[in-house]
């Protein structure tokens, strides 16, 4: 799985699995564990709509990050 991972950026999957695919990228990533490429159909989406889509994420981010409160609020 980690080899997939590392290769091709792909996760590989089994019935019933424990984790979904979102869990698993962000485990990989988290240990240091990355893809050694991206997939090929990336290519085909149109720059501009990848920079929208990035774009429209951050601000999402941003704006959730926002409304939580800080560590020491959380955490008196």
């Amino acid at each position: 799985r980690i080899a997939q991972f590392e290769s091709r950026g792909r996760v590989v999957m089994y019935d019933e699995e424990t984790f979904l695919e979102p869990s698993w990228i962000a485990a990989f990533i988290g240990h240091g564990v990355l893809p050694g490429r991206y997939d090929p159909l990336v290519d085909r989406m149109p720059v501009e709509r990848i920079r929208a889509t990035a774009e429209r994420m951050r601000a999402i981010f941003r704006q959730t990050a926002e409304r939580l409160p800080t560590h020491a609020e959380a955490l008196p």
